[in-house]
């Protein structure tokens, strides 16, 4: 009888390099603007989990024709094709895993290097690359059991679905305030920033729930390559069980996916400014001094001190005078000088008086001499921003020329002189910091 040879060396090294590229991919946001951050890496690499796990499946659809219908396997005793697919599945596994490891090496050595907080999360590694084997397993799966020619397209598909179900299904169980992220191959919205990191009690969820999905897979292509010699529907179907009691428990629980690790944060500057980061970020804390001295000089020292914190969880109180900075969307040190400066035009402008004065109510609720000095306060701040170098929204544009269109209160405030506008701040500070500019206030 012919033996069906294993597959050539180059396979597998090809199957390796295409997942360490899919993993390295995974990885960008490691490399991306700001300081290297370890949580960039747990959460790139899951988020982007689909890149490996499809060109796994590809590769394991491959390896599993091997059992396809018009393949001379079909033929072989029952206790030799059961022992292809055990040696298939491990080497399978085994070089999935090497791929997807080296594919990290490259952003795990730029945050040893370069990273100043945060931490390796080893077990969230670990659970993701437990999802990149046992989806490819999936679709070796379903390519031994599928007509030639048509597990290279189902198996794949089948891996992917299966992998993504649970978090399809999630927006079903909102309303009853109920979760299947967990038991999700990927999920977005509830992925660590900077001082949050993924429970381990979710980690090691993932880790046991995809290794036991890569045994039954393993388990059930045995048993259906030998027409049930091998293995018994007993130990198919009690693995079934287990797999889907996990996921019933997970989703009736819904546990939280991540959580604040209490890092505190690390504060620098001077009595006019401060600035208060975590450690991953406090790098960036001279260029955000920078921006708050340029600030300072324009409005002079009549505004005060205060403090520039990072805003990244409930537990981080903010005093009133605070400037609250948060970091999402920022690419570029251009984008954080708009954002720093953005927020410290908002402060020295007097917003919070007016969120004081006025708390919820509505602008067109208010008198006529109220909602002037909202609108005075918004002129003050786009007038602090466009002298501090930065561009400004005058909320206001010519159609014609489509040049900007200043206010009434914009043009007045416009009309000082850097010297003559630090007079007029220090003149009107107390009026500015409760919100109650008046007409006769402005320049």
């Amino acid at each position: 009888m012919n033996r069906q040879p294993w597959p050539a060396r180059r396979y597998w090294l090809v199957l390796t390099v295409a997942v360490a590229v899919g993993a390295a991919l995974t990885t960008i946001s490691v490399f991306s603007w700001g300081p290297p951050q370890w949580t960039n890496l747990v959460s790139g690499s899951r988020e982007g989990i689909l890149l490996p796990v499809i060109l796994a499946s590809i590769g394991a659809a491959l390896l599993g024709r091997t059992f396809s219908r018009d393949s001379v396997v079909a033929g072989r005793a029952a206790a030799d094709a059961s022992r292809t697919v055990s040696s298939q599945a491990i080497l399978l596994a085994l070089f999935i895993t090497i791929g997807y490891l080296v594919g990290l090496v490259p952003a795990i050595v730029a945050l040893v290097a370069g990273a100043s907080g945060g931490r390796f999360d080893a077990l969230s590694l670990a659970a993701n690359a437990a999802v990149v084997v046992a989806l490819p397993l999936i679709s070796y799966l379903v390519s031994a059991v599928s007509p030639a020619g048509w597990g290279l397209i189902l198996g794949p598909m089948a891996a992917v679905f299966l992998g993504i179900l649970p978090g399809l299904m999630n927006p079903l169980l909102g309303p009853a305030d109920k979760s299947t992220r967990q038991s999700s191959a990927m999920w977005f919205n509830e992925f660590p920033f900077a001082g949050w990191h993924v429970t381990p009690q979710t980690s090691l969820y993932r880790l046991i729930l995809f290794a036991l999905v890569a045994i039954l897979s393993t388990v059930v292509t045995q048993y259906v390559v030998t027409g049930g010699i091998s293995r018994s529907k007993t130990q198919v179907v009690s693995g079934f069980v287990v797999v889907s009691v996990m996921v019933v428990a997970s989703t009736v629980i819904s546990p939280k996916l991540v959580e604040y690790d209490g890092t505190p944060l690390k504060c620098s500057g001077s009595a006019a400014s401060e600035v208060c980061l975590l450690p991953e970020y406090e790098t960036l804390a001279p260029m955000i001094l920078e921006q708050s001295d340029a600030a300072i000089a324009v409005v002079g020292a009549s505004a005060g001190g205060f403090r520039i914190v990072q805003s990244t969880a409930s537990e981080i109180e903010l005093e009133v005078d605070d400037v609250p900075l948060t970091f999402g969307g920022v690419e570029s040190d251009e984008d954080l000088r708009r954002r720093v400066g953005g927020s410290i035009a908002i402060r020295l402008s007097g917003a919070p008086g007016c969120s004081a004065r006025f708390g919820t109510q509505q602008f067109m609720d208010l008198s006529e001499e109220e909602r002037f000095s909202v609108d005075a306060q918004r002129a003050l701040g786009y007038t602090i921003q466009r002298r501090i170098g930065l561009e400004a929204d005058s909320n206001q544009v010519d159609e014609a020329t489509g040049s900007p269109v200043l206010t009434e209160e914009q043009t007045r405030l416009e009309s000082l002189d850097e010297q003559g506008f630090r007079e007029w701040y220090a003149e009107n500070h107390e009026a500015i910091s409760s919100c109650s500019l008046s007409r006769n206030d402005l320049p």
